[in-house]
């Protein structure tokens, strides 16, 4: 413990903000742990009388399974999930030596870190997998704490760069599929009479998405990323001369009325409904631009983080945003710091009740090798000093708060708690004979990347591991592609053809092989020899996590407008 303390010191992976904050109230109120009791979420707290910053008071009691009161004054937290925000939280409370015991209701850890392995993970075929939920880092000012977890914990983690965008992936929409999204140009000496205005239209139009109905001022992708580039500069300059902190309350402040539709139609007011769900279409999915202007720039700041104006006369180079994915899937992360956190974490423990008796917490749950089958017998307890839930809010709204303080007592909080809105995501993959898209016929190969499209799987993902070898060399990459990752109302429509356990309705596999033959402009049989179709499912997995019971993707702010 004591080694483990030091690292921490000289290089505090941990959040030290928190981290501190922990400790020296700790120190600090010695008195009051003994007095107080509070339920601390990663969504919502229960207001108390010492508030710290976001951070609430831990108190002071502990008790053994099945007792009815408290039997020792050292404190003890119960930690509600093993997601990545409860191990997190796990490993500060051990730096800390606070006890601490972590009630999972999943047999594994990680949560929304899952890695769907088609073979073992050791071996020639161990790069048979796919993250099922997140899959790639950007080593941004976002993810700063993410990477020193990563890199300075002395965790078994192995990082492979990530490629983000290629070249030679394809730009699919309205039937019209091109590399790159642009259409192949034609040599002035090879055309006919009559080919070089053809040429031009196209160029103009490569989609033929503008029509004399609908007309559009930006059918190209590349004008089309212009204005929207332009459109967000003003909130993401909020983030390049104020710290982190207060560029988030500004751009809440400043901007949180606005949809990104009504955003897109504020900034550039010449632009028509078409011109609108164009832009969404070929930027995002379908829906979003419905969801709040401060989600997406948010989201844009993990994937591009904005920079200073160009000075006048001065180059302004735009600095290139290393991508990493983890060896051996995303789940290596969480399992990692789980193997750091031995005998603290009950698997199989759905959490159904919380309760606030006098100076401590009491937790009731389902201790089955399958909680959820086990739903609500076979009930166990336990008492905690404090419990920090890091659930869901939908799967905190399935538990009984009658009794901790919420539901009864803090309306707003437990209105927040129902109407936080999740978004629907999903991923399909399939497991084919070989990484088919790395000989194409008469085409480059595809080396990572994304592929985009407005047909029903819209986005296309390309593994980036294994990694090339020592000396640079190509080394063929995974034949697991993912071919479809949807979210929105996207994801709503596939999540219909989504079954349990990763299987999927007969005719989902072969809605998404036709739609994959479209965007990489191939022949469906020539692509149906490149896949091996057990009866068993064996070679393919989907997943939605809309309905997994114990999760939810994607939070979205939404916009009042009174």
């Amino acid at each position: 413990m004591s080694s483990q303390r030091n690292v921490t010191a000289s290089v505090d992976p941990y959040s030290h903000l928190q981290r501190a904050l922990l400790r020296n109230y700790l120190h600090a109120h010695a008195d009051i742990l003994k007095q107080e009791a509070a339920v601390v979420s990663t969504h919502t707290t229960k207001s108390v009388s010492r508030p710290l910053g976001n951070l609430y008071t831990i108190s002071s009691t502990d008790s053994s399974v099945g007792s009815t009161r408290p039997t020792r004054s050292t404190p003890r937290v119960g930690i509600i999930g093993a997601g990545m925000a409860g191990l997190y939280i796990g490993l500060i409370l051990q730096s800390l030596d606070i006890d601490f015991k972590i009630l999972e209701a999943s047999n594994r850890v990680g949560g929304r870190l899952y890695t769907y392995r088609f073979s073992d993970s050791v071996g020639e075929r161990r790069y048979e997998y796919y993250d099922v939920g997140a899959m790639r880092f950007p080593d941004t000012r976002f993810m700063t704490r993410t990477f020193n977890l990563m890199r300075n914990r002395g965790l078994d983690i192995t990082l492979i760069p990530y490629h983000f965008q290629s070249d030679n992936t394809f730009r699919c929409y309205n039937g019209y599929t091109y590399p790159n999204g642009v259409p192949p140009a034609v040599a002035q000496e090879d055309q006919e009479e009559g080919q070089i205005e053809a040429q031009n239209a196209l160029a103009e139009n490569p989609f033929r998405a503008s029509s004399a109905q609908t007309p559009l001022q930006y059918p190209t992708l590349a004008a089309a990323n212009a204005v929207l580039s332009e459109i967000l500069n003003e909130p993401r300059q909020l983030f390049v001369g104020h710290p982190m902190s207060e560029a988030i309350t500004l751009l809440i402040n400043g901007y949180d009325s606005y949809s990104m539709r009504t955003w897109v139609k504020h900034r550039v007011p010449q632009l028509s409904t078409s011109d609108i769900l164009w832009l969404e279409t070929v930027d995002k999915s379908t829906g979003w631009y419905d969801r709040g202007l401060v989600d997406t720039v948010l989201e844009s700041l993990a994937f591009d983080w904005p920079q200073p104006p160009p000075q006048q006369g001065l180059e302004n180079p735009i600095p290139e945003i290393n991508w990493f994915c983890i060896d051996n899937g995303s789940s290596n992360l969480p399992e990692q710091m789980a193997g750091r956190l031995q005998g603290r974490i009950e698997r199989g423990a759905l959490v159904t009740k919380i309760i606030e008796e006098g100076n401590f917490m009491r937790v009731n749950y389902t201790e089955q090798p399958n909680a959820l089958a086990a739903y609500p017998p076979n009930e166990q307890t336990d008492v905690f000093s404090a419990v920090i839930c890091t659930v869901p809010l939908p799967r905190l709204s399935f538990m009984d708060l009658d009794g901790c303080g919420i539901m009864g007592h803090n309306y707003s909080q437990w209105s927040a708690i129902r109407q936080l809105r999740y978004g629907p995501s999903i991923k399909i993959a399939i497991r084919f004979t070989n990484p088919w898209w790395e000989h194409i016929p008469g085409r480059p190969a595809i080396i990572g990347g994304q592929s985009f499209t407005d047909l029903p799987i819209r986005t296309v993902v390309y593994p980036s591991y294994p990694p090339n070898g020592k000396n640079g060399n190509h080394v063929p990459k995974s034949p697991v592609l993912i071919v479809s990752y949807c979210w929105t109302n996207d994801a709503e429509r596939l999540s219909a053809l989504i079954r349990e356990n990763g299987r999927a309705d007969p005719c989902l596999i072969p809605l998404v092989l036709r739609d994959l033959a479209k965007v990489h402009n191939i022949e469906l049989a020539w692509l149906k020899d490149q896949y091996d179709d057990q009866e068993d499912g064996r070679n393919y997995h989907a997943w939605s996590w809309l309905s997994d019971p114990l999760s939810a993707v994607i939070v979205y702010n939404t916009v009042y407008i009174e």
